[in-house]
């Protein structure tokens, strides 16, 4: 009986735990509509880097939480993120 509740509560520890990690490390989207929603150019710059970094840290993360449908987001987002750089931040050049 001891040894079933010790395999229930390790269970149960691990799926809290992926949950956990698949809230942190979806948290780039918060940061990413940060970016679509400021209107000050000045604040602008400061945000799409952390949005940057933020979807540059879930890529590099790769679990086996990450569905394919938030690989295309990411794709997605960090593109549109480039628009904004050069569109309303006036960066120029390729190395972003």
């Amino acid at each position: 009986m001891a040894q079933m509740k010790s395999s229930f509560l390790q269970s149960s520890s691990v799926q809290s735990r992926s949950l956990q990690i698949r809230k942190s490390l979806a948290s780039w989207r918060g940061d990413y509509k940060a970016v679509l929603a400021e209107t000050e150019t000045a604040a602008l710059f400061r945000r799409v880097e952390v949005a940057e970094a933020a979807i540059r840290m879930r890529i590099a993360a790769e679990t086996e939480f990450q569905p394919h449908a938030e690989r295309v987001e990411l794709a997605a987002a960090l593109a549109y993120l480039g628009v904004i750089k050069r569109e309303r931040l006036k960066f120029t050049g390729s190395a972003f």
